[in-house]
């Protein structure tokens, strides 16, 4: 019974352990390592944004001890100034396979200021935030060495990003 007990007790602790830490706004229930974008929820890493349209970024820790773990990172609500549309990348490619007559079996590559973005699917890029696209394609007919086979699809912002 002991020992039953004990299971019990390591079970329920390690369940506890995975839980994501919460707070409660305005009756909406947010969990640490969220973040929003204009009141919509957002996977960060894959949104590509004008750090100058940034009105204002806050952090809501979740923890309601005084002292904050490491792994209780918080909410994060991003505002930006204008509302620009956002596009999202795998329709850009889309269409430029559209216009360009391409099967799904060809592959395009996407290069946003010098970065290359592997996996493409679910980023976002603002509309107001692009420079210039270019479509770089393979011309078979062209002389000299060709780096690559493929099309590429570069984009350049308004500001690049520091490195």
């Amino acid at each position: 019974m002991k020992q039953l007990l004990i299971i019990l007790l390591l079970i329920s602790t390690s369940v506890s352990a995975q839980q994501k830490d919460s707070i409660i706004i305005n009756h909406h229930t947010y969990y640490s390592g969220e973040t929003y974008l204009d009141s919509s929820k957002v996977d960060f890493s894959k949104m590509h944004l004008n750090r100058k349209n940034i009105k204002s970024v806050n952090q809501v820790n979740c923890s309601k001890s005084k002292i904050h773990s490491s792994r209780d990172v918080g909410v994060t609500f991003i505002t930006r100034r204008k509302n620009d549309s956002l596009i999202l990348l795998d329709a850009m490619i889309l269409s430029v396979r559209k216009s360009n007559a391409m099967t799904n079996d060809e592959k395009i590559s996407l290069i946003i200021d010098g970065e290359f973005i592997e996996d493409t699917e679910g980023h976002f890029i603002e509309e107001g935030f692009i420079k210039k696209i270019s479509i770089l394609v393979y011309d078979p007919k062209q002389k000299g060495t060709h780096l690559f086979r493929n099309p590429i699809i570069v984009i350049t912002t308004k500001t690049k990003r520091d490195k």
